[in-house]
């Protein structure tokens, strides 16, 4: 499994790990059983709150950090994921993306407040996506809205063309995809055969 941590997990883990608390054995997990996905942005905070909020020494956390990330993959961030109402999280979120993580692990916030949920991005809108039937959201752009909206279809076209020139905000994109998971959940109980 593919694997990104924020930075409060990351610090707990490293700062109090004599504690052997939940962030602790998290990375341990990650370090043993999984793979660590980074990138430049994220250890670069790592690396300013070890050594500014809690005085290592710089040379201290480099070796920590290199130490857990020996088979971490790491990828190049664009700026393009925007969906965190700090921005500063973003970051996390393109990183597991770009790596393909199976999980991101928070403790912040403003990433926890996004909430869990399989999701595909793809350019081109798709039929079936990989865990379609397991409510599995697929998010899509190109088609510019003219492709017709299935009710009965997790997928959601998010191109900036179908929101007035406006970025969707993920708890725009959140609450239309609750509404239609209900709607489905309600066809399935009342007319499993008639499920597009």
């Amino acid at each position: 499994m593919i694997v990104v941590l924020d930075t409060n997990v990351w610090i707990s883990a490293l700062q109090f790990a004599m504690h052997r608390g939940t962030p602790t054995r998290a990375l341990e997990k990650a370090m043993s059983e999984d793979v660590i996905a980074s990138c430049r942005e994220i250890e670069a905070e790592i690396l300013r709150v070890l050594t500014h909020k809690f005085a290592w020494e710089s040379t201290r956390a480099r070796a920590a950090l290199d130490t857990v990330l020996a088979r971490a993959i790491r990828v190049q961030l664009r700026g393009t994921v925007k969906e965190c109402r700090d921005p500063n999280d973003d970051m996390f979120l393109e990183c597991a993306m770009r790596a393909k993580a199976d999980l991101l692990i928070a403790g912040d916030k403003d990433l926890r407040v996004l909430g869990s949920y399989p999701v595909v991005i793809c350019h081109y809108a798709m039929r079936v996506w990989n865990r379609s039937h397991h409510g599995a959201w697929h998010r899509y752009g190109h088609s510019h809205g003219n492709l017709p909206d299935t009710p009965t279809s997790l997928s959601m076209d998010v191109g900036v063309d179908t929101h007035d020139f406006r970025r969707w905000r993920f708890d725009e994109i959140n609450l239309l995809m609750t509404e239609k998971a209900t709607g489905l959940s309600e066809l399935r109980r009342t007319d499993p055969l008639n499920i597009q």
